[in-house]
């Protein structure tokens, strides 16, 4: 550990950036090693990295339905077509809207 009791304020000021600076790399560093292990972990389960993260931002149902309707702005709404409509879907048919318009 360094004793930092000694230094002067303006010293004190250069350490903090230093610390600053080697904070944003080693939070790159961890990000990098991170990703490289999630793709190791995918490999092995014979899936990328991609596939997997598609899959968890589809908003895919966990009975592993794809859905079949897609709110138009907004592409992580999703609904597989069981199970009670989701809020957006409601108020757009309540709106006018068939459910047509959102089919994938």
């Amino acid at each position: 550990m360094v004793d930092i009791s000694n230094l002067s304020r303006e010293e004190l000021e250069e350490l903090k950036v230093e610390i600053d600076k080697r904070m944003v790399e080693l939070e790159k560093e961890q990000k990098v090693a991170a990703l490289a292990e999630m793709r190791e972990i995918a490999k092995r389960h014979g899936v990328s990295l991609e596939e997997m993260i598609q899959m968890a931002s589809s908003n895919a149902s966990p009975t592993g339905q794809l859905p079949k309707y897609r709110h138009p702005e907004n592409a992580k709404h999703t609904w597989t077509g069981r199970g009670r409509k989701p809020k957006w879907l409601v108020e757009a048919l309540e709106a006018g809207a068939s459910l047509e318009d959102f089919a994938i």
